[in-house]
């Protein structure tokens, strides 16, 4: 019985050592999710403005909503952004509700995980930055207090969230809830989405069965 437990433990050892390299080898599943092939690259311009309809920032589709059909900001150097040199503000000149999405390949009842930086324009507008995310089975308002920030410094909020794809794609959505007129608003970079590590659940139930038969044995002992 002692060499079973050992055995098993073995197992997960093995398991998990196969299952780490896979985790950090895993292939982006978003395109240009850091926003850093854009319209202002190699520009001395702070940003540029990207209007509803356009392709410019690789991957990404500009939308909006309202009757100026909306814009968003591709943001450059000097802009204190989370990952790279880039960064989009949800709000672009004259913009009502910009927005940006992006399709992607999914298998559907799959659940796959989300993380992005959230962070806002202090320049002009409400201090509290809004926005709208959607993906899937998955909606949810957030909401960043710019106050005390500057274009040079920023503070960045890591937000997680998880959505079961309900078919063979999906698109993830990024919208500006700030308000009109406004052209400060929420800001997001280094967007990333993955599949959580399989196996997993093989892995606590094995766990679980070596616990089970090691005080078996202790009892036994006893």
């Amino acid at each position: 019985m002692k060499k079973t437990v050992l055995a098993l433990l073995a197992v997960i050892c093995l398991a998990l050592s196969a299952l780490h390299p896979a985790s950090a080898q895993a292939a982006a599943i978003l395109v240009n999710g850091s926003f850093e092939d854009g319209p202002s690259n190699g520009l001395d311009q702070f940003d540029v403005d990207v209007f509803a309809g356009s392709l410019a920032i690789a991957g990404w589709e500009v939308f909006g909503v309202g009757a100026t059909g909306g814009a968003v900001d591709h943001l450059n150097t000097p802009w204190d952004v989370s990952d790279g040199v880039h960064a989009i503000d949800l709000d672009g000149r004259d913009s009502v509700f910009g927005g940006v999405r992006q399709n992607f390949a999914t298998i559907a009842g799959q659940r796959y995980d989300v993380a992005f930086d959230l962070s806002g324009n202090p320049v002009g507008g409400p201090l509290l930055k809004q926005l709208l995310v959607t993906v899937g089975d998955f909606s949810e308002e957030y909401t960043h207090d710019s106050t005390g920030q500057t274009r040079e410094n920023l503070a960045w909020d890591l937000i997680l969230f998880s959505f079961i794809a309900t078919g063979p794609t999906s698109t993830l959505s990024f919208m500006s809830l700030t308000g009109s007129p406004n052209s400060y608003g929420a800001l997001i970079d280094n967007v990333r989405l993955t599949v959580p590590e399989p196996g997993m659940f093989l892995l606590v139930t094995l766990g679980v069965v070596a616990r089970a038969m090691r005080r078996r044995i202790v009892a036994q002992r006893g």
